[in-house]
């Protein structure tokens, strides 16, 4: 499902985990409420009577680098949405199940020595916690057959691209 227009974007913070909120309309002209929650790295959709039967399997989301945003909401734009019905098992299980270097990949990046590089394989993923933040780092390669080292923070909800990573070092590790 693809996103049409945002019609509402807004943070809070409810007992000391951040939440994003937005409500957006859909191609097919649906209005869903989503929810990303910033310390799980995680999103869930509002029940709603439309789409009662239906869970969130991807989001693909935009995470913009400008920090001038009204709000840290608008830092993370979903883009399109994955639905899939929700059997026995998944409504009595809430919890997502994934390891967390799952929840956050990287499909595609640009930086200052990389113009636009498409990911076809992510190498290793590792978690780093660092006493304000955990970091999320993939070694990947893109499309051009380079391969680089990026990393999420989670408290910035920033990508950085931290090293071009050479065909010896992977051979390596």
């Amino acid at each position: 499902m693809y996103l049409k227009r945002i019609r509402l974007f807004h943070s809070r913070v409810n007992g000391g985990v951040r939440r994003s909120y937005c409500t957006f309309e859909s191609t097919k002209d649906d209005l869903i409420d989503l929810i990303y929650n910033e310390d799980e790295l995680t999103w869930e959709k509002k029940p709603d009577a439309l789409y009662s039967g239906y869970d969130l399997s991807t989001v693909l989301a935009l995470i913009r680098k400008e920090k001038n945003q009204p709000s840290r909401a608008h830092r993370v734009v979903p883009l399109r949405l994955g639905l899939e019905p929700m059997n026995r098992s998944q409504q009595e299980s809430s919890a997502t199940g994934l390891p967390f270097t799952y929840r956050v990949q990287p499909y595609r990046f640009q930086g200052d020595s990389v113009l636009s590089a498409q990911v076809e394989d992510i190498l290793i993923r590792r978690q780093k916690n660092l006493p304000q933040t955990k970091q999320l780092h993939y070694i990947v390669k893109t499309d051009t057959g380079q391969h680089y080292e990026l990393a999420f923070d989670q408290y910035e909800a920033d990508w950085l691209l931290v090293r071009t990573v050479d065909d010896a070092w992977i051979g390596s590790n």
